[in-house]
């Protein structure tokens, strides 16, 4: 696991970090970010599934919108 930054403004607190995974030969990049808003904690990531599925590597990327708009539903 490796910190990222910038990290999508939401919550009390934020972070984000990005793993790697390998299967089936190729490297796999996921993104996520925690976000925490009172005592509730939620996990948002990103990952290119198709990618997985086909063996070619990936590296999809963490959208700081779709972070916000998630958040914003959570109330």
């Amino acid at each position: 696991m490796t910190a990222e930054k910038p990290v999508a403004e939401a919550g009390d607190e934020s972070l984000a970090f990005r793993s790697t995974l390998t299967f089936r030969g190729a490297a796999h990049t996921v993104h996520t970010q925690a976000v925490r808003s009172g005592d509730v904690v939620a996990m948002y990531f990103s990952v290119d599934g198709l990618a997985i599925a086909n063996a070619r590597p990936s590296d999809a990327k963490l959208s700081a919108a779709v972070v916000k708009a998630q958040y914003a539903k959570l109330g």
